[in-house]
C-alpha cells in the first residue's frame, strides 16, 4: 500500500480510522470512555490458520469526550511466547503520562513489573560516549530519587537542593547526612553534627566533633578537646 501526497506545504498524507457509536453510515453518536477507536493488527501463519495475533496497536478514547473534546490514549500489546493473544505492555495516557507493566501510569514515566525484577538500564557502546543519568530540577527547586515499596514511599530519599546546592540523603523518611555547598559533610541534622572540613591554607584538615557545648579536633595525629 502506497501512499503518497504532493502539496507546497507542511501537512502530511494521513491514514484516517474513525469510530461512532451511531448504528448507520454518517451518524455520529458519542464514543464513550474506553471505547476502542481503531487498531493495527499484526497477524502470523501458526500452521493452522492466519489469526493468531503478534501484536496490536490500538487508540481508546480516554476520559469523557463531548463536542470538540475526544481524549485518547495509545496502546501497545505484544503476544507472549506460547500464548496466542496479546498482553498490553505500554500505555500512552491522555495526560502524556507512559506506562510500561501498568495501564494507569501515576508519573510521566512508571515502569511496573510482578514477574522479573523491575530494572532500567542504561547502556553506552560507542568509543567516545558515556553512559548517564540526568536530572535537572526546576530553578530554585529540588532534583530527588526516592526509594520505597508499597507500604512507605518515603523509605529513602536523595535530594539535590538547587537554592542552597546540597545534597542530602534521608533513611526513615528522617535526614541523616547532607553535603553542603562548601563541599562540609554533616551528620544527623544540624544540632548535634560530625563535619570534616578539609585544609584552608594554615591547617593542616582537621575532623571536628561538636554537640551541645563541647568540642573535640584532631590534627594529625592529635585529638585536642576544648
Amino acid at each position: 500500500l502506497s501512499i503518497t501526497r504532493n502539496s507546497a506545504d507542511n501537512n502530511p498524507v494521513f491514514l484516517s480510522l474513525g469510530k461512532s457509536r451511531a448504528a448507520s453510515a454518517g451518524g455520529t453518536t458519542i464514543v464513550q470512555s474506553g471505547d476502542d477507536l481503531g487498531e493495527i493488527q499484526f497477524c502470523g501463519a501458526d500452521g493452522n490458520d492466519l489469526i493468531s495475533r503478534a501484536a496490536i496497536i490500538k487508540a481508546e478514547v480516554d476520559g469523557t469526550p463531548g463536542a470538540d473534546d475526544m481524549p485518547g490514549r495509545l496502546v501497545f500489546s505484544t503476544t507472549a511466547d506460547g500464548a496466542n493473544a496479546p498482553t498490553t505492555r505500554m500505555t500512552i495516557k491522555a495526560d502524556g503520562k507512559v506506562g510500561i507493566g501498568t495501564t494507569s501510569p501515576a508519573t510521566l514515566l512508571h515502569l511496573k513489573s510482578s514477574s522479573a525484577d523491575c530494572d532500567l538500564q542504561v547502556e553506552s557502546t560507542g568509543s567516545a560516549t558515556d553512559a548517564r543519568l540526568n536530572l535537572y530540577g526546576r530553578s530554585n527547586g529540588v532534583s530527588q530519587i526516592r526509594f520505597g515499596d508499597e507500604d512507605d514511599t518515603n523509605v529513602g530519599l536523595l535530594t539535590y537542593d538547587h537554592t542552597d546546592n546540597y545534597m542530602m540523603f534521608r533513611t526513615a523518611d528522617a535526614e541523616r547526612i547532607r553535603i553542603a555547598s562548601s563541599g562540609h559533610l554533616q551528620f544527623a541534622g544540624t544540632t548535634e553534627e560530625i563535619t570534616l572540613q578539609t585544609s584552608d591554607g594554615s591547617d593542616n584538615g582537621y575532623l571536628n566533633l561538636s554537640g551541645g557545648g563541647a568540642c573535640a579536633q584532631t590534627r594529625g595525629a592529635q585529638l585536642v578537646l576544648n
